[in-house]
């Protein structure tokens, strides 16, 4: 995805009129593979696991250098294309 202009609609499913206001709130972060951080690292190893059908794999992923008073996202790529999104705080 590429950085420009984007809408976020939220929308509260069976909503009660006698419960007021509902408050919220947003963070959209745009990453993906090609993402280069603004502050700090995340690492996961191994950095090329191998696995099998079936079999649990298991990774470790760490965080250094990221401000402890913010949220902080970052996206796992999978050789497939796939990915995972992993956030702190």
């Amino acid at each position: 995805m590429k950085p420009g202009k984007y809408q976020a609609i939220v929308m509260t499913l069976g909503s009660q009129p006698q419960l007021g206001d509902f408050p919220f709130s947003l963070q959209a972060n745009l990453i993906g593979p090609d993402s280069t951080p603004t502050a700090g690292a995340f690492s996961v190893t191994p950095q090329r696991a191998t696995t099998k059908p079936g079999v649990l794999l298991t990774l470790t992923a760490s965080w250094s250098g990221v401000p402890s008073d913010r949220p902080a996202t970052a996206y796992v790529g999978y050789s497939n294309g796939a990915g995972t999104l992993v956030t702190i705080g």
